[in-house]
């Protein structure tokens, strides 16, 4: 244990962060060792099958429709990554289209229940890639909602992913996306209020 004591730091905004030993080695580690093509390109990369590629199509109509409004700017990731996986774009985008229009209403339920439909077993092949996926289609507009955190969570839950994985990709690329927005202190509000009132 080392004898040198952690600094204690205010930023601007008045945020507290301690500086230690440990923080600076780790982050000598990373300066190091990340490889940034791994955050670029998928960290998952895999050859995919027909089950795969039905599969993505669903976790993209999902992440396309969690903020309610069908963006260009998803379509555009979505683009990207079937580039990424080599995948025929002009085959995904029907599909895709297609599926938007049998989801009645764009709420958090409709969009859960779409996706447990969709998965109803434990046979789900390249689990993590889907969720990166769906993380990246999620914050194509570079704000991360609430909703958006819930929707990352179920889905998490349906592909049966270890939610540690989850907080740990989310945090990546919250790291890497330094604009990213994440707009969720309403939802927060009322752990304050009750802090205070307390």
């Amino acid at each position: 244990m080392s004898n040198n004591a952690p600094v204690l730091k205010r930023d601007s905004d008045g945020r507290l962060f301690s500086y230690d030993e440990q923080y600076k080695s780790t982050k000598d580690k990373l300066s190091k060792n990340i490889i940034k093509e791994n955050y670029i390109h998928f960290l998952a990369s895999k050859q995919v099958d027909s089950d795969f590629i039905w599969q993505l199509v669903k976790i993209s109509v999902a992440a396309i429709a969690s903020d309610g409004i069908h963006k260009k700017e998803e379509l555009l990731v979505c683009q990207e990554i079937c580039n990424e996986l080599s995948l025929d774009w002009d085959k995904f985008l029907p599909e895709i289209e297609n599926e938007l229009s049998q989801i009645s209403n764009f709420n958090l339920e409709t969009i859960t229940s779409y996706l447990q439909i969709a998965f109803p077993d434990d046979n789900i092949s390249h689990s993590f890639l889907l969720f990166e996926a769906a993380l990246h289609i999620i914050l194509a507009d570079g704000i991360m909602t609430q909703d958006e955190c819930d929707l990352l969570a179920s889905i998490g839950t349906i592909l049966k992913i270890p939610t540690g994985k989850i907080i740990a990709r989310i945090g990546l690329f919250l790291n890497e996306e330094k604009q990213t927005l994440v707009d969720v202190t309403e939802s927060l509000q009322w752990q304050y209020t009750q802090y205070m009132s307390e």
